[in-house]
C-alpha cells in the first residue's frame, strides 16, 4: 500500500465548554471542539517520527497572527519547514492551509498522523467518510489484519464528538486511514488524514475547510416547579424532602454544588436548595406517599426548542408500566405528551440498574444503600416550548431533578451507568487474615534464616549481593515497603509486624517515606530527629533483624522543610535542590548524620554500622534532568548559561524548553553536575560517617545515558508499576483511572522497562514495584516480576507497599488505596508465589546472556533522548540482558558479573570499537522484530524462542513461556509449578495440569517443606482469581474509572477449575482460609496413571477459598 508522506493529526479528547472556536497552541497544533489536531512526520529506515507538539524536534521560528512557520530538526533522519495558516471563513468554519517542505537531501518516508482516540470512549461510536458511516468496533476484529480497519480516498471526514461534530473537507482528495491499535496492545484508535504526493513545486500541500457544528443544548429552568429538596431530616413527618425517609435515606450527597458534577455527557442544571427557598427537585405521589402532590408545572422562559428531551430522574416504590407523563405546550398552542415507563425509561433509585432508555447518569451511597439517578431520552417536536408539566400516574413515587432539550442525540461516550462490586453470584465475602497460624501451610518463617547480619554485612561482589563472610554465594532478597507511620509502632505491634513479615517469607523490608516522621521542624530547621519515632523505628529494626529480615532505605524521600529553609533555597523540590545548592546538600548531610550515627539501643549499633542494612539510596526517585522549566531547574538553567558564557567554544544548545535535556551539551552538563554532587554525597557517607552498606541512586528511568551515571554506584536500583493509577482531576484523589487489562496482553509492559537498565557488573534491585488495585488481573503481580527477575538473575525485589500507615497494621479488614498488601487479599497471597520463584532460586538465570556495550570514554555524544528499543524490552523475556561500559580498543570479555556473553548489542550510539572481539554484534535500534529475528537467524537464540507473530516468548532454559495471544503464562522449578489461564483455557506444566472453567486464574503448586515437588510431603496450592472491596464503584461499564474504594467486607471473585497433579503417593487435601487454618477436607480422586484430581472452587460450602494444603500420607 502506498502510504503518504504528510498527514494531518488530531487527538480526540474529553468534554470541553460548549462554544464554537478554533484555538491555536504554541506549537502550531490546534483544537476545535474537543478535537486536538497536530502534524506528524517520519523518516529513515526505522521510521523515526516527530510530532508537532514534541518540542524536541519542532521549533516555531515565526508567527504572524494565525500564520506559523516551524523548523523540523530530526537529525540525522529529516529536516524541513512546516508552514500553517488559519483563516476564519464563517461562523464555526475555518480554512486551514498546511505545507511541508523537506530540506535538500532529506526525504520523509512516511508521515504519521494519529488521531489517537481512546478506545473505551469511541468503540461502537461512528464517524462519517464522505457521508458514509464508519463504526469503531467494540472488540479487536478477528481477521488476518485486525490492525487496519479502513483505507479510503475521500474529500470529507466528520468526527461525531460529545458536544459537536467536526468536519475536515477539501477540494483535493486525501486518504483516510483508520487503525485499531488495540491489536498491538495500545488502548487507542488511530485516524490518519493522508495528504497526496508532493506538488509540482516539490511541496506537500493541502487546504482543509474545518467546520464545527455545535449541538444546541438547553437546560430547562424547573425551579418554579420544584416542590421538594434532596435532604430530609425526619422520616415520615410529611414535612421533609426527597422521599421523606429521613436523613439516613435521602439524596443530600448529590454533587449539586460542584462546578462540573459527574452526571455524564448531557449537561443538566442542578439546583442548590439553599438558593431556591429550600427546593431543588420535583417529587410526585405514589405508593406509601399518597400525600405527595400529583403534578408540577412551570412556564419555560427563553426560546427553548429541540428534537430531544432528556430527563434526570428516578423512582421510589417502583412499578412497571406507565408511571407518569410529561406534557409540553408549545408557542404555537399545540401540545405533545411524553409517556414515561417504569423498568424501561426509569427505575428504582435504590440499587439502580441500567434500563433500555435509562442510563445511570449518577450514583452514590447514602447511609442506607447505593442510590442513583437515571438519564432518559425522548423524541419531541422541534418547536419552541412555552410550558412543561409533570403528572404522576400514582403507581410509583417519581423524583425529577432536571430536564434538558437538545438539537441532536448526544453521543454516549461511556457504556451504561456505574457498576458496583457486590456480593452475589460472582462475588462472595472472604476475610483477609494478616496473622498466620504458626506452623500452617502459609507460615514461611522457617525459610527465613535468622538472624540478619550473622554472615557479616552485605557487599557488592561479582555482580551480585553477597554476605561478606560467605563469599561466592549470592543472596536474593524479597520483601515489601513500610510507609510513613507503618514503621512507628508500639513495641507490641512492632513484634507482631516482624512476625508477619517472616511468616510471609520476606527477608527484606524497605524503610520508606520515613524521613518526614523521623524529623522535627523547629528553629527554622528540619534536620533534628523526632526521638519518639526514632525509638519506635529502632525497635522495629531490631525485631526484623532478630527474625532474619534485612532492611534497605533512602537518605531522602519526602522530608518536609521549614518556611525559612524554603525561602533560603527558593524551592522545596529537594530531589533536585540537593544537586544544585550547596546549602541544600549540607542540610541533607546534617539529617543523614543525625540519623545514621545515633546508636540503636536495641541492636547496639548505629545504622551506619548495621550489618542488616542491605543498601542505601541517596535520593528516592531523584530526577535532575526532568522538568526543565520548573522553578528548581531555573537554577540549573542559570548555572548552565554561566558555564557556557565562560567557555571559549561556541555552543548551540537551546535552554528555553523541555527539549533542552535532549541536547547533548545540556545533558552532559546535567551529568557532570550530578556526578560532582553524587561523589561528594558518597564520600560523606563512606569517609565521614563510615557507612559500609552498598550505595545507589537514580531509582527511576532507563535512558541510555543513565548507564554512565549508574556505573559509579555499588548497585543499581529501579522502580516500576504496572497499571499505576492515574488521577484525571486532582492528584491522589478519586476518581482514578485504571487500564484494567492483563499485563500478559502486551509483550512490553512496565516490567520490561527494567531489563536494559541493569548493569551486568552490579547487583540489581527493584525496590518499588506493584500491580495495584483494582486491576482485575493483579494476581499476576507476584508471579511475573519474580519469574523474570530469576531469569535475569537480579538480586532484590521489594513490593510497594505493605501498608501506608499504622492503621492498616493495627486494624482489621481495612479497605485501603491501590497499593497496600494489607488491604488486598489476592495480592498478599500472590507474593507467596513470588517468594518461592525468586528468593528460593526456583527460576534459574537464562543460559544466554546478551549485553549492550557503551564506550567508557565517549559519553559526551549522548543525551537523555536515547532509549532502548522495543525489541530490547522483549528480549528480556527470553534471555539475560544488561549493559556494560567498557573501554574501546580491547575485547570486553570476560565481562564482570557474567561467565560468558553470547552476543553484544550496538544501541546506535557510542559502541566501543574493538571491544567485541570474536563475539557477534547486532544493532538493537532496528525496526520492531528485526533484532529478535536476527538473533534467531544466527542461532544466538534457538529457533522458536519467539514465534513469527511475536506473541509467544519461550525463555531460554525452558522454565518460562509467555503468550500474549492466549494471555497465558507458565513457569516451573523443582519446587513450584505455576499457570496463569483465562477462563476456558487448559494447560499443563510439569506436575500441574489445569482445565480452567470459570474466571481467570493464577494456579500455583509449591513445596513448603524445602523439598522438590516430587519428594515433598507438604504443598501449598493457590487458586487466585480476584478480590475487591464491597461496593467498589466503577463509573461505567467500561470498568476503567472508579470513584470509590468500597468498604468491608472483601469479596472473592468466582472461579472453578479441574485440577490434576501428577505426583505419586497417597495424599489428603484441605481447603484453608487466608491465615492457613484448615477449613475442610476436599475430596480427591485418582486417575489410572496415579494422577490425583480435584475440583478447585473459590466458592465452597465452608466459605470462599483461595488456599489449599496438600499433604502426603
Amino acid at each position: 500500500m502506498n502510504f503518504c508522506k504528510i498527514i494531518f493529526l488530531g487527538t480526540l479528547l474529553g468534554t470541553v465548554p460548549l462554544w464554537a472556536d478554533l484555538s491555536i497552541n504554541d506549537s502550531g497544533s490546534f483544537t476545535v471542539g474537543n478535537l486536538h489536531a497536530r502534524f506528524k512526520c517520519a523518516a529513515g529506515a526505522q521510521w523515526k517520527s516527530a510530532i508537532q507538539d514534541n518540542l524536541r524536534y519542532f521549533t516555531v521560528v515565526k508567527r504572524e497572527g494565525d500564520a506559523l512557520e516551524s523548523r523540523l530538526d530530526m537529525s540525522p533522519e529529516l529536516k524541513g519547514v512546516l508552514r500553517q495558516s488559519f483563516r476564519k471563513a464563517g461562523e464555526s468554519t475555518w480554512i486551514y492551509d498546511l505545507e511541508f517542505t523537506e530540506d535538500p537531501g532529506y526525504t520523509a518516508v512516511h508521515v504519521a498522523v494519529d488521531m489517537s482516540a481512546e478506545a473505551e470512549r469511541f468503540m461502537n461510536k461512528e464517524m462519517l467518510i464522505d457521508g458514509t458511516l464508519f463504526k469503531f468496533p467494540a472488540e479487536v476484529l478477528k481477521k488476518q489484519n485486525p490492525f487496519q480497519l479502513l483505507w479510503e480516498k475521500t474529500k470529507s471526514v466528520t468526527f461525531i464528538l460529545e458536544n459537536s461534530s467536526v468536519t475536515f473537507s477539501s477540494d483535493k482528495k486525501f486518504a483516510v486511514l483508520i487503525q485499531d491499535d488495540r491489536a498491538y496492545g495500545s488502548p487507542y484508535f488511530t485516524v490518519r488524514l493522508v495528504l497526496p504526493e508532493k506538488n509540482a513545486k516539490g511541496k506537500y500541500h493541502q487546504r482543509f475547510t474545518v467546520t464545527e457544528k455545535i449541538y444546541k443544548i438547553q437546560p430547562i429552568d424547573l425551579r418554579k416547579a420544584f416542590n421538594s429538596s434532596f435532604g430530609d431530616e425526619t422520616a415520615d413527618d410529611r414535612q421533609g424532602g426527597w422521599t421523606d425517609q429521613g436523613a439516613a435515606n435521602d439524596l443530600r450527597m448529590l454533587p449539586y454544588q460542584a462546578k462540573r458534577p459527574n452526571i455524564g455527557e448531557v449537561p443538566f442544571t442542578l439546583v442548590d436548595p439553599a438558593a431556591n427557598q429550600g427546593k431543588s427537585c420535583i417529587v410526585l405521589r405514589g405508593p406509601s406517599r399518597e400525600y405527595f402532590p400529583g403534578n408540577a408545572t412551570t412556564g419555560v422562559t427563553g426560546k427553548i426548542s429541540g428534537k430531544y428531551l432528556y430527563l434526570l430522574h428516578a423512582l421510589a416504590w417502583p412499578s412497571a408500566g406507565e408511571i407518569g407523563r410529561v406534557t409540553l405546550e408549545f408557542a404555537d398552542s399545540t401540545n405533545h405528551v411524553v409517556p414515561v415507563s417504569g423498568s424501561h425509561d426509569v427505575g428504582n433509585w435504590w440499587e439502580p440498574n441500567p434500563l433500555a432508555n435509562g442510563v445511570i447518569a449518577w450514583s452514590g451511597t447514602n447511609r442506607s444503600a447505593m442510590v442513583g439517578l437515571y438519564r432518559s431520552r425522548f423524541s419531541i417536536p422541534d418547536k419552541a416550548i412555552r410550558r412543561i408539566s409533570f403528572n404522576s400516574s400514582g403507581t410509583s413515587v417519581w423524583m425529577i431533578v432536571a430536564a434538558t432539550v437538545t438539537s441532536e442525540v448526544i453521543p454516549e461516550t461511556i457504556t451504561g451507568g456505574p457498576v458496583f462490586i457486590q456480593e452475589g453470584a460472582e462475588w462472595k465475602p472472604i476475610r483477609l487474615e494478616k496473622d498466620i497460624v504458626p506452623g500452617s501451610v502459609l507460615d514461611f518463617s522457617a525459610s527465613v534464616e535468622a538472624s540478619a547480619g550473622k554472615y557479616g554485612p552485605v557487599v557488592s561482589r561479582n555482580g551480585h549481593f553477597e554476605f561478606r563472610d560467605r563469599p561466592g554465594m549470592p543472596v536474593r532478597f524479597y520483601g515489601t515497603n513500610l510507609v510513613d507511620t507503618a514503621q512507628f509502632l508500639s513495641r507490641e505491634w512492632a513484634e507482631k509486624l516482624a512476625d508477619r513479615m517472616a511468616q510471609a517469607g520476606f527477608n527484606l523490608v524497605r524503610i520508606h517515606h520515613h524521613d518526614n516522621g523521623l524529623s522535627v521542624r523547629k528553629n527554622g530547621c528540619s534536620t533534628s530527629l523526632n526521638l519518639k519515632n526514632f525509638d519506635a523505628l529502632n525497635y522495629l529494626i531490631a525485631c526484623l533483624k532478630k527474625r532474619g529480615i534485612y532492611i534497605i532505605t533512602d537518605c531522602y524521600v519526602s522530608r518536609s522543610f521549614t518556611p525559612e529553609e524554603i525561602q533560603r533555597w527558593g524551592s522545596d523540590d529537594f530531589k533536585k535542590l540537593v544537586f544544585l545548592s550547596s546549602d541544600a546538600l549540607e542540610n541533607w548531610k546534617v539529617f543523614v548524620e543525625n540519623w545514621f550515627t545515633a546508636v540503636n539501643p536495641y541492636t547496639g549499633v548505629a545504622l551506619k554500622d548495621e550489618p542488616a542494612l542491605v543498601g542505601v539510596t541517596l535520593v528516592n526517585e531523584g530526577c535532575l534532568g526532568c522538568g526543565w522549566n520548573d522553578a528548581t531547574n531555573k537554577m540549573l538553567q542559570e548555572q548552565f548559561k554561566m558555564q557556557k558564557e565562560n567557555d571559549s567554544d561556541t555552543w548551540s544548545a537551546r535552554t528555553d524548553k523541555e527539549s533542552a535535556f535532549y541536547d547533548p551539551q545540556v545533558a552532559q552538563f546535567v551529568v557532570a553536575l550530578y556526578n560532582k554532587s553524587f561523589r561528594e554525597m558518597r564520600r560523606f557517607l563512606r569517609d565521614d560517617l563510615g557507612v559500609t552498606a552498598p550505595i545507589s541512586d537514580r531509582s527511576i528511568h532507563a535512558e541510555w545515558l543513565m548507564t554512565f551515571m549508574r556505573e559509579q554506584y555499588d548497585f543499581v536500583d529501579n522502580h516500576f508499576y504496572y497499571d499505576h493509577p492515574k488521577y484525571p482531576y486532582t492528584a491522589w484523589q478519586l476518581p482514578c483511572i485504571t487500564k484494567n487489562i492483563s499485563s500478559l496482553s502486551v509483550s512490553t509492559s512496565e516490567l520490561n522497562d527494567m531489563f536494559p537498565s541493569r548493569l551486568l557488573s552490579k547487583p540489581f534491585a527493584v525496590t518499588e514495584f506493584d500491580y495495584p488495585k483494582p486491576n482485575f488481573f493483579r494476581a499476576e503481580g507476584g508471579v511475573l516480576p519474580a519469574a523474570y527477575a530469576g531469569l535475569q538473575d537480579w538480586d532484590a525485589l521489594v513490593q510497594f507497599a505493605c501498608s501506608h500507615g499504622d492503621y492498616n497494621i493495627v486494624r482489621d479488614q481495612v479497605v485501603g488505596g491501590p497499593f497496600d498488601l494489607y488491604s488486598d487479599v489476592v495480592k498478599l497471597l500472590s507474593h507467596r508465589i513470588g517468594v518461592k520463584l525468586f528468593r528460593d532460586n526456583e527460576i534459574k538465570p537464562a543460559p544466554i546472556t546478551i549485553a549492550t556495550l557503551f564506550d567508557k570514554d565517549q559519553p559526551e555524544a549522548m543525551s537523555f533522548s536515547q532509549l532502548p528499543s522495543r525489541d530490547l524490552f522483549r528480549l528480556g523475556l527470553v534471555a539475560r540482558i544488561g549493559t556494560a561500559v567498557v573501554p574501546a580498543g580491547k575485547p570486553a570479555t570476560p565481562l564482570a558479573g557474567t561467565d560468558k556473553v553470547d552476543a553484544f548489542l550496538d544501541a546506535g550510539t557510542n559502541f566501543p570499537k574493538g571491544a567485541a572481539g570474536n563475539v557477534p554484534v547486532f544493532r538493537s535500534n532496528t525496526a520492531s522484530g528485526q533484532l529478535l529475528d536476527a538473533l534467531q537467524g544466527k542461532n544466538i537464540l534457538p529457533k522458536g524462542t519467539v514465534d513469527p507473530a511475536f506473541q509467544v516468548y519461550r525463555a531460554t532454559g525452558g522454565q518460562l513461556v509467555f503468550d500474549t495471544g492466549k494471555q497465558t503464562f507458565s513457569a516451573w522449578g523443582n519446587g513450584i509449578n505455576v499457570l496463569i489461564l483465562p477462563a476456558g483455557k487448559r494447560a499443563e506444566v510439569k506436575h500441574l495440569r489445569v482445565d480452567n472453567q470459570i474466571g481467570r486464574g493464577v494456579f500455583s503448586l509449591q513445596s513448603v517443606d524445602g523439598k522438590t515437588l516430587k519428594e515433598s510431603d507438604r504443598m501449598l496450592f493457590l487458586h487466585l482469581t480476584d478480590s475487591q472491596a464491597t461496593r467498589l464503584k466503577f463509573d461505567n461499564g467500561l470498568l476503567k474509572q472508579y470513584s470509590s474504594y468500597g468498604q468491608a467486607p472483601h469479596l472473592a471473585a468466582r472461579g472453578e477449575a479441574d485440577i490434576r497433579i501428577a505426583l505419586k503417593g497417597e495424599f489428603t487435601l484441605y481447603s484453608c482460609d487466608t491465615s492457613g487454618k484448615r477449613l475442610a477436607q476436599v475430596p480427591l480422586s485418582k486417575e489410572p496413571d496415579g494422577t490425583i484430581r480435584f475440583q478447585a472452587k473459590v466458592f465452597r460450602p465452608e466459605g470462599s477459598v483461595f488456599v489449599y494444603e496438600l499433604v502426603r500420607k
